[in-house]
């Protein structure tokens, strides 16, 4: 054997690259535990997390003077031993999301926790050409976060269209052209100085659903969006299906009634000129010869004072047909349903969940529950900016 054969090796020398991963993961293992379980002592924290004492003490401390975790007042437990409680913080750091509509738009600041209160809300009517439409946001954006005296860590921006991924821009918003080639977002962020994370209207819900709502541990899921427009988000493996530019989901622009009504999009017969809450009011606007609102239609239906059918019927069709498709292509164990179609008169969603037996699969829908969504495009927004934000500190680690 060579003498070099049998040299000792150099010592290696240390990368702070593993300790660093490590401790980001730790940073996540945290956020993410107190995200799920709400107030907790760091006892808890550390058996939830498998995080050594000594390593939980030196990050709660650091999540502390960060702001990013709030200490509740001491509390005692049936010991009779006080422990410090934990939770994300509400009071130290605020979030701010917006969600653009065809009609209005809606600002809102809260907490780590996604806690909205009607008290920070503002709503504005969506202005007519993209200049006023900033001006108009970034002003309602600044008067929130200035009425509350802790830093603003980012805006959540849910809009209406698909979103180019790589780059921020609106590749199409059928009911707002003048988003189209605009880069909301970046135009934002200049003007408030702060990170702006725009998200597509379904995809936010499908975050809110995931981080706030019933989804919650599901790793196979849908949303399905039928207000406005009709678009779609599914979650699968507990990941979002974005495609290769972000446009995945739109099933809304599938044809669904050949030579029919044209679509924002430019294409006629689209599933949501047919199946979403828009579509019922514009069918009953028609044949009532004058206009009307959701606001309206629900209140004279349940007053006896306006008659719903045969348009409720056709939409509930239509509707019943695109969930079962979806329920063939992506088998989720759960599909969400979003929109105010179901307060028009009791029964209408057991109703719908019925229909839709006549188009899926009979063994996809076996395992798949039909349900209303808890959440909302404002609680979206939230979930957008407190989603990119506990990116940016570490990667997500399953608990």
């Amino acid at each position: 054997m060579d003498k070099s054969d049998s040299a000792p090796l150099p010592p290696r020398k240390k990368s702070g690259v593993l300790p660093t991963l490590l401790r980001q993961m730790n940073v996540r293992r945290v956020l993410d535990a107190l995200r799920r379980l709400g107030t907790v002592s760091r006892a808890d924290l550390t058996r939830v997390t498998g995080i050594s004492a000594p390593t939980m003490s030196k990050l709660v401390e650091e999540l502390l003077a960060s702001g990013l975790i709030e200490a509740e007042p001491e509390m005692r437990y049936a010991t009779g031993r006080p422990s410090v409680l934990y939770r994300l913080g509400s009071r130290s750091v605020q979030i701010l999301g917006a969600v653009i509509g065809m009609r209005e738009c809606t600002v809102v600041a809260s907490g780590l926790a996604g806690e909205l209160d009607e008290r920070r809300c503002r709503t504005f009517a969506t202005p007519d050409n993209y200049e006023s439409f900033l001006r108009a946001l970034a002003a309602e954006l600044t008067t929130l976060a200035c009425g509350f005296e802790a830093p603003a860590l980012g805006v959540g921006l849910s809009l209406p269209g698909l979103i180019k991924s790589s780059t921020g821009e609106m590749a199409l918003s059928p009911n707002i052209h003048y988003l189209d080639g605009r880069r909301p977002g970046v135009d934002l962020a200049k003007l408030l100085k702060l990170t702006v994370v725009p998200v597509q209207e379904e995809h936010g819900l499908c975050l809110a659903e995931q981080m706030f709502g019933a989804a919650r541990g599901v790793e196979h899921f849908a949303m399905l969006d039928i207000s406005d427009g009709l678009g779609m988000g599914v979650i699968s493996g507990g990941r979002l299906i974005s495609g290769s530019d972000g446009f995945g989901g739109e099933i809304g622009h599938m044809t669904a009634k050949l030579g029919g009504e044209l679509c924002g999009c430019g294409n006629r017969g689209c599933l949501e000129t047919v199946a979403t809450d828009l579509a019922f009011m514009r069918a009953l606007t028609r044949r009532e010869g004058r206009t009307l609102t959701m606001d309206e239609i629900i209140a004279e239906a349940q007053a006896g004072r306006l008659a719903i059918a045969p348009e409720i019927g056709e939409v509930l069709d239509y509707l019943a047909a695109g969930i079962g498709t979806i329920v063939n292509v992506f088998n989720p164990a759960m599909l969400f349903v979003y929109g105010r179609l179901f307060e028009v008169r009791d029964g209408l969603f057991d109703q719908l969940v019925r229909k839709v037996g006549e188009h899926a699969l009979r063994p996809s829908l076996q395992r798949c529950r039909i349900v209303r969504a808890q959440g909302n495009k404002r609680l979206g927004a939230v979930a957008a900016i407190i989603n990119s934000h506990f990116n940016t500190l570490g990667p997500a680690f399953s608990i």
